[in-house]
């Protein structure tokens, strides 16, 4: 007997096929490969690139180079928002002559307004035998640990001169932010911030709806936290490391150190951290290191004189104590560095 096998019934699902799957991974991908090659400031635009930073390193890594190549000439150096530094550029291909310096540091160093801008301008004046350029990459609230991250990242750029500026105050804000950091990064947040279409797209709405913004860390501020002595050894500990592997980075490739301490107003008062912190400035002394002492060239000047060189908080530096501290760094290096030996050292 023989018995026929039935038809198919036009109505049985066939399995479907994973192109759905497949086109999503592939858009993906290429969403994510966008993220990474276009968020550059030519193309998304110098204000927004300084508003959104395609991750949450908080200034302890670079997406990208903070100097990189903008034409066939010139190197510029863009602002981020980690890094908020002044847009500012230099020479693709060192020219014959040229001392490239690089600063690196706090709020004392920071802005266009900075003594390093009045450096340069002093050298070229005092000094038209070399060719002067000064990059500014110091950064306001930034203590060691991430003027350390700048510096590597900037040795690409063949400096003939490192300028270290010796705040000594930014090491809670450092550990603070490497807190934070570390905090976003946990679970799941560990792979899922990796994706900078992800970090982007977040940020660009944070920009508009305050319930995407990271939430403000919760915790003891900088004043009672610098109660702690032993948040203070720690503090010194790590910006006596910081600068010491900063030191040696530049002995190896044989490039001179400058390191400014930072002034105060008033007389270290003993047991102070204020003198502590000097103290460990003075310690770095060592070949190829130079060392200007910012805070007793200030108070060598007249008490009447001495309020005019700094802000109104009596902090940070005026526009005349930023020019005082390039004056006595002008006469520093055309006396000590070798490259400087061809000028007069006035």
């Amino acid at each position: 007997m023989y018995i026929s096998n039935p038809e198919p019934s036009s109505t049985t699902k066939r399995p479907r096929r994973p192109w759905a799957l497949a086109w999503t991974l592939v858009w993906l991908i290429g969403v994510e490969a966008a993220a990474r090659l276009l968020w550059t400031p030519a193309q998304v635009g110098p204000e927004l690139y300084a508003r959104v930073e395609p991750s949450f390193d908080y200034g302890f890594d670079f997406t990208r180079p903070q100097c990189e190549p903008d034409d066939e000439a010139k190197i510029t150096c863009w602002p981020t928002q980690y890094r908020p530094i002044f847009k500012q550029s230099f020479d693709r291909i060192k020219r014959p002559n040229t001392i490239r310096a690089f600063t690196f540091g706090g709020s004392h160093a920071a802005g266009a307004g900075g003594y390093t801008g009045a450096l340069v301008r002093l050298l070229r004046r005092t000094c038209g035998a070399r060719r002067w350029e000064g990059i500014n990459l110091a950064v306001k609230g930034q203590g060691s640990t991430r003027a350390l991250v700048a510096l590597k990242d900037a040795l690409r750029h063949e400096p003939d001169l490192v300028i270290l500026d010796f705040g000594g105050t930014n090491e809670y804000e450092d550990e603070r932010d490497l807190n934070r950091r570390a905090q976003l990064h946990t679970s799941i947040w560990k792979f899922v911030l990796t994706s900078r279409a992800v970090v982007i797209g977040r940020k660009l709405l944070a920009l508009h709806f305050e319930l995407m913004r990271v939430p403000r860390m919760t915790g003891e501020g900088e004043q009672v936290a610098s109660r702690n002595p032993e948040n203070l050894a720690r503090w010194e500990h790590s910006l006596a490391d910081n600068f010491r592997e900063m030191i040696a980075l530049t002995h190896g490739r044989g490039i001179p150190v400058v390191i400014v301490g930072r002034a105060s107003r008033n007389a270290h008062a003993p047991r102070s951290r204020d003198l502590a912190s000097h103290r460990l400035f003075l310690s770095l002394a060592s070949d190829g290191v130079l060392l200007f002492d910012a805070h007793a060239a200030f108070q060598a000047v007249d008490r009447a004189s001495l309020k005019a060189l700094f802000r109104g908080n009596g902090d940070h530096y005026s526009r005349k104590g930023h020019e005082l501290i390039a004056q006595g760094l002008a006469a520093l290096l055309l006396r000590e560095l070798p490259a400087a030996r061809v000028c007069d050292p006035r």
